[in-house]
């Protein structure tokens, strides 16, 4: 019996990935990574909005102005297409943490377990 084995492979923050993505990775991925854990956004937001700091830290717009994750999911698919990557997308880890952080303005929120559970399902079904 013959057995097909499904590879993905990056699964760094959208930057990272799209600039690997710029790079050629094998043929022999058949799907992209992407964890888009939402620190402290709504599940439609990403945290790379395409601002001018963030381009030139990064090199590469990873989302629109805006930062939408529908946008997000869009450039990946025009990155992997245009440098013959694959074109399946896994979302393998996301989600919002409970951490509640010692001081205010810190990176994370923290959600409760509602919230968490209603916004999950929110962002995967915003792109």
């Amino acid at each position: 019996m013959n057995h097909k084995v499904k590879v993905i492979a990056l699964g760094s923050v959208a930057p990272v990935n799209l600039r690997q993505l710029a790079m050629g990775i094998s043929p022999a991925v058949d799907g992209l990574v992407d964890h888009p854990y939402s620190p402290h956004t709504v599940p439609e937001i990403v945290p790379w909005a395409s601002t001018p700091s963030l381009v030139k830290r990064d090199g590469i717009a990873s989302a629109d102005e805006q930062g939408t994750f529908a946008s997000q999911i869009r450039l990946y698919r025009e990155q992997s297409a245009k440098h013959h990557g694959p074109g399946e997308i896994w979302l393998t880890e996301f989600g919002y943490t409970t951490f509640q952080p010692a001081k205010p303005g810190e990176f994370y929120s923290g959600f409760t377990p509602s919230a968490q559970a209603k916004w999950s399902v929110s962002q995967i079904t915003s792109w």
